[in-house]
């Protein structure tokens, strides 16, 4: 090793932050880039920002976020705007998925409160706990509703951050470190790291699913909400059932509809407006425009005629040379149609 890889390796070291701890050593960059991982040299180079400034785009959920929750701003700001908070800055600007929906920079914030915030525009049609009485509906409704909300906000966050390669930068594009979001909890601060480059695995293994999302629990949900809704048996189990195996459960199908219609209003995502039409099967196919009627049939003698058809003597002739749109030439007049038109 020579004199200049050791200087770069110092370089490094002397820059990375006190406070946070590097998965993997240093490397050298420059001449010796092809040392670095390969999501260090191929990856998306993000930005490292601050939680304002991720959620600055975002302020249209985040208020349709507040007017759901429906409680006082003292309340919202604890338990709704400091995990909104959190998350963005566990996540920063990465993707949601490789080419499919939300690709963009910062597009899995964006679909996370997306669906937070249909999740709880649906939640507003549905009574819960299911089978109890009104009385009982109204005293648990908040209760239920940062349920939703909670099970929303942490449903992707263990699926994506787990399907990422992660590596930072400083601020002259020098290479840090790898990054594991789960172990390593939120990105450090400006002063030091600014660039973070991320990747899709290229080859995904068999991942846990959404239950991995609990393992982030902690360190996006305040202590107080988490045990608020710990409290009752009830909606901690619809809860936990939104992460099991098998999810089951009311906010399971809340935070799943709120994915999906965060997903169906995606720019870039083509709808289709055949009904019946299920995701992942092509389109019907269109018929072909069929050719006018023959100038020879009247309205009267016609199978099926147009309302307000005008009779066959205020008709313009047809011509010739008109085609159909599928190509068909129109039938031409015949002498006997002819004759009649003139009398």
């Amino acid at each position: 090793m020579n004199f200049n890889t050791l200087q770069a390796i110092n370089t490094v070291n002397r820059e990375l932050p006190d406070h946070f701890h590097c998965m993997a050593q240093p490397r050298p960059i420059g001449l010796f880039s092809f040392l670095l991982p390969p999501h260090a040299r191929d990856g998306q180079l993000l930005p490292v920002l601050e939680a304002r400034e991720i959620l600055a785009n975002n302020q249209s959920s985040i208020n349709s976020i507040w007017q759901s929750a429906g409680i006082p701003d003292s309340l919202f700001e604890s338990l709704y705007r400091h995990p909104i908070t959190r998350t963005a800055e566990l996540i920063q600007s990465c993707p949601a998925t490789p080419a499919g929906h939300h690709a963009w920079t910062g597009g899995l914030i964006a679909h996370i409160l997306s669906s937070c915030a249909f999740a709880l525009r649906f939640r507003k049609g549905m009574i819960l706990p299911t089978d109890s009485m009104a009385e009982q509906a109204s005293k648990k409704a908040d209760l239920y509703t940062y349920a939703v909300f909670a099970a929303t906000l942490l449903g992707e966050i263990g699926p994506v951050l787990d399907s990422l390669e992660i590596a930072l930068f400083d601020r002259r594009g020098r290479y840090l470190c790898e990054w594991d979001p789960l172990l390593d909890g939120t990105a450090p601060g400006r002063t030091r790291v600014r660039y973070m480059k991320v990747r899709f695995r290229p080859d995904p293994l068999d991942r846990p699913g959404r239950i991995t999302s609990l393992m982030h629990a902690g360190r996006v949900l305040p202590k107080e909400g988490f045990r608020w809704i710990r409290e009752d048996a009830e909606a901690y189990a619809a809860f936990l059932g939104a992460f099991s195996d098998v999810p089951n459960g009311p906010v399971h199908r809340l935070m799943t509809q709120g994915m999906q219609a965060s997903v169906a209003m995606a720019p870039g995502v083509r709808k289709d407006p055949s009904p019946g039409r299920q995701p992942g099967h092509p389109p019907a196919k269109r018929s072909r425009p069929e050719c006018p009627p023959s100038p020879r049939t009247s309205s009267r003698t016609r199978a099926n005629p147009v309302p307000g058809d005008p009779p066959a003597r205020d008709r313009e002739p047809v011509s010739r040379n008109d085609r159909c749109p599928n190509g068909d030439a129109v039938p031409p007049l015949t002498g006997r149609r002819r004759r009649r038109r003139r009398r």
